[in-house]
Formats: C-alpha cells, structure tokens, sequence
C-alpha cells in the first residue's frame, strides 16, 4: 500500500491518500505510518478512493487507528469508501463508528 500526502487546505492536519490493497501483508507498516501523522497532527484524513481491496487485517488497523485517536484526543476523519471495502466495512458493522466526510482536495481549487 501506498500512502501519498496530499495539500491540506482548509484541514488542520495531515490528508493522506492510500493506495493499493489493505491486507495482511501492507497493514504493520501502513499503521506505523498513520500512527505517527496521527500524533504530530492532532487531525487525520484518510481518502480510501484508491483502495482496491481490504481484508480483516485492514479493518483492524482502522479500529487501532481510532482508538489511538481517542487516546490521543485527535479526530480521524474518512473519504473515498467505496465498492469492495465498503461492503467489508459494513459487514463488519463499522461504518457506524467512522467519521466520513468529503477529501478538502476535492473541494474547489
């Protein structure tokens, strides 16, 4: 998985795009990586759109992703769901608990 950083705008932290599958394989090194953006930014935005495929190991990473967030007091926020995993996220009964709202890059320019 690849994680890109994107401008920002209007957001008060980090905007990230992940790319790529959310599986076993990418998950330890991608939460690394948001855990850490999470503790210097205070705010995190995840944009899911290039996101091929998640498995229960990505589901995992979101669930520890938010709570390091409310430990934290941070707030995660989420863009892109779509297609496959989404309907993992829903299955999982997760999409309740995430916060969605629009990437501020796809706001106007």
């Amino acid at each position: 998985m690849n994680i890109i950083h994107l401008e920002s705008g209007s957001h008060p932290g980090p905007c990230l795009r992940l790319e790529g599958d959310c599986d076993l394989y990418s998950v330890p090194a991608a939460y690394r990586a948001l855990e850490g953006e999470l503790r210097d930014g205070g705010a995190l935005h995840l944009d899911f759109g290039a996101v091929s495929y998640l498995d229960s190991c990505g589901v995992g990473m979101i669930i520890r992703l938010l709570q390091a967030a409310r430990i934290m007091r941070a707030e995660v926020t989420f863009s892109g769901l779509a297609g496959s995993p989404r309907k993992v996220l829903a299955m999982s009964n997760i999409l309740p608990i995430l916060k969605e709202s629009p990437c501020p890059m796809d706001g106007p320019r």
